[in-house]
């Protein structure tokens, strides 16, 4: 199966104190370990290297989240084409999503497969248009 992944999820990885930080890693690896295909627009790479940055203030953790993200087999980064930025605008006009929000979710329909997410915009908002569910 593919899957679109959003940097909520990636950043529970990441992150040792989020309360889902588990249920993440073991997620991650489950669909590792199973050979899936993990989709990741170019934007979720600074989205995880910036709040783990200001988190910890240590720009080499920030690098080691982003350099361990693309180490893993079966994720693709996708970059944002003007064909996505187009569909991401719509998507957050139509379904009220913040920028970064709707650009995963454009990828998921533009690729007819589900968002993987924490984000409750988009577990709220997506259904009707874009299959999401939760690593859990």
């Amino acid at each position: 199966m593919t899957l679109v992944v959003d940097a909520s999820v990636w950043m529970s990885v990441f992150w040792p104190d989020d309360p889902r930080h588990a249920i993440s890693r073991a997620w991650i690896e489950r669909q590792v370990g199973a050979e899936e295909q993990l989709l990741i627009p170019a934007l979720a790479l600074p989205e995880v290297a910036g709040p783990i940055r200001r988190r910890t203030g240590a720009h080499y953790l920030a690098q080691q989240a982003v350099n361990a993200m693309l180490d893993l087999p079966g994720v693709t980064i996708i970059p944002i084409t003007e064909e996505l930025g187009k569909l991401s605008g719509e998507l957050a006009g139509m379904l009220c999503l913040r920028g970064a929000d709707a650009v995963y979710a454009a990828l998921a329909f533009m690729q007819s497969i589900p968002l993987v997410s924490w984000d409750q915009e988009h577990i709220e908002r997506c259904p009707g248009h874009v299959a999401t569910r939760t690593p859990d």
